[in-house]
Parts: C-alpha cells; structure tokens; sequence
C-alpha cells in the first residue's frame, strides 16, 4: 500500500498507516543488508591517504581506494578495484584504474584520463601481507612515487606515504 494511497478503511489513521509504510521500508533495508554476501575474511576495503603534505605539485592527491573484487576465486589470488581521488578547491575528481597491479608488496597502478591529467603510482606495502597492511591504521602501510601526466606528459612526481582507513558501513 502506497502512502499516498487514500485510505478506505474507517478508524484507520493516516499516521498509523505512514508508521507501517516507514517499517516495512526499515524492514526491508535490514532484511537486504543482512542477505549481502559476505565477503573472505582474507580480502579488505580500505581508503589510502597521504600521510603529511605532499610535493606542491600532487597537493591534490587526495588518496587512492582498494576494493576487494568478489568474484576472485581465492584469497591468495584476490583482486582488486577501486579509484584515486583528488581534490581541486571543492571540486572532488574520481579517477578509475586503467590498470591495476598488487604482487606481492608491489602495487602498480595507472589512472584513466580526465581532461587530458592520468596519475601513475609505483610503490609497496610497508607490511607482508596485504589483509594486515589494510586494517584501519595511523601507520604508514604503502609508500612509493605517484606521477602526474598532463597530455602524456610528465609534470610532477613525488614520493608518498599512505596511512589506511577502512569504511564505515
């Protein structure tokens, strides 16, 4: 039943029937949430940030995000997706991987391009395994050399240290 259905019933409320609509939607969100799949235990989301100021030319390198990829046959073998994020004065760009590369400690990306700017990152994890390395933490867990491209060409590059947030869901 719709709220803005007219009710036809005698004696029943208008706020009676808003209460029920509100619950069913309450209780359908609830029921959704708890039907997600679970995801391995071995896999983790987390939000990379730049620890400290960086180079006057990446001062909008926000951070970079790793999103376990569900449909990765085992952990050890777990991929990954995600995007990096950048800050212009209020303006918040979202650049997806091009490509994506976690070996080991190493961690290689490339960015697609917006308006003609990519960011390439090179670096590693500061810890052995990677589930470790993304737990929400102040300490430093991956660090390496970001680079901006503007047009395919090279305009600035720096090294960077990244401290992981995991989300709130």
């Amino acid at each position: 039943m719709s709220v803005s259905t007219k009710l036809i019933y005698p004696g029943f409320s208008k706020t009676l029937a808003i209460s029920a609509a509100l619950l069913f939607l309450l209780s359908a969100s609830i029921i959704r949430a708890n039907a997600k799949e679970e995801t391995d235990d071995d896999s983790a989301e987390c939000i990379l940030t730049v620890k400290g100021k960086p180079p006057i030319g990446l001062r909008e390198f926000y951070g970079f995000e790793l999103l376990p990829l569900s449909d990765s046959s085992t952990p050890s073998n777990q991929q990954y997706d995600g995007h990096v994020e950048t800050d212009v004065g209020k303006k918040v760009l979202w650049y997806d991987y091009s490509k994506l590369v976690i070996k080991g400690r190493q961690i290689n990306f490339t960015t697609v391009a917006i308006r003609g700017v990519t960011y390439q990152f090179a670096g590693q994890f500061t810890r052995d395994k990677i589930t470790s390395a993304l737990e929400d933490t102040s300490e430093v867990v991956v660090e390496g050399l970001v680079t901006k491209f503007s047009n395919n060409r090279k305009v600035v590059e720096g090294k960077l240290q990244f401290t992981c947030k995991t989300p709130v869901d």
